[in-house]
């Protein structure tokens, strides 16, 4: 395969649940209305996103078995990989998570020194926004001379969805594509399409001069977004 994503995490973080939204298109509703059965072992799947002239490897570590993953010689699975994407749940006592994280930077270092980590800090609808602000200067802190690690704040609510799924689309972007590739155009255009939805679902209304204003995008572009998301019926346009 081209490329290899690693998903671990402790058992319950919710990795599976991301895993099934983002890769495998189900409904982020349902998964969140009806438990998932426990991964065990590791899960994978070969994607081939449209627009992308390569395979995608992806890899769901069943959190039962971090041990295994994280201490044994079949630690060996991380080799190769892309990215390693760590989801934990965010209400996890901080240094259970620092000492989590600093594992899977240790064997990112020693097996695969050039993959890129992202802590998803996940279900932030769980915790008060003081806590949350809290939690993020404590990682902020904690990682700040840490290379090729990004903490991210997530939740699959509908409140923060356009968010994390805008976060997911930067793990893609910046971690399978060349920044001047024209495959990096898709990802930008649903950047920006998502962008426009997050602006609109806070407002009763919108007009096209305030999201230029807002967006600091050209005319031409916002009016080429805004037809496409009504093509898809994401948004209606009055006049």
């Amino acid at each position: 395969m081209s490329k290899k994503i690693i998903f671990i995490g402790p058992s319950g973080a919710g990795k599976t649940t991301i895993r099934k939204m983002f890769f495998e298109g189900e409904n982020s509703k349902k998964l969140l209305e009806y438990a998932l059965e426990p991964t065990y072992g590791e899960e994978s799947l070969i994607l081939r996103i449209p627009g992308l002239n390569e395979d995608i490897g992806v890899f769901d570590l069943a959190g039962q078995e971090n041990h295994r993953w994280l201490e044994t010689n079949d630690n060996e699975i991380f080799l190769d990989s892309k990215v390693i994407i760590v989801v934990i749940d965010i209400s996890t006592d901080f240094d259970l998570i620092l000492e989590f994280v600093n594992k899977v930077i240790k064997i990112r270092n020693e097996l695969t020194p050039n993959s890129k980590i992202y802590v998803l800090l996940h279900k932030i609808d769980l915790i008060a926004i003081n806590t949350l602000n809290q939690i993020k200067l404590t990682s902020k802190n904690a990682f700040s001379d840490t290379k090729l690690l990004k903490i991210m704040f997530t939740s699959l609510k509908k409140k923060y969805l356009v968010k994390t799924f805008s976060d997911f689309l930067e793990i893609m972007k910046s971690c399978l594509l060349e920044e001047d590739s024209e495959n990096a155009l898709e990802f930008n255009v649903i950047d920006e399409s998502l962008k426009i939805i997050s602006l609109i679902k806070n407002e009763l209304s919108l007009s096209k001069k305030s999201l230029i204003e807002k967006l600091n995008r050209p005319e031409k572009l916002v009016s080429y977004l805004l037809e496409s998301l009504k093509k898809k019926n994401h948004i209606t346009i009055q006049t």
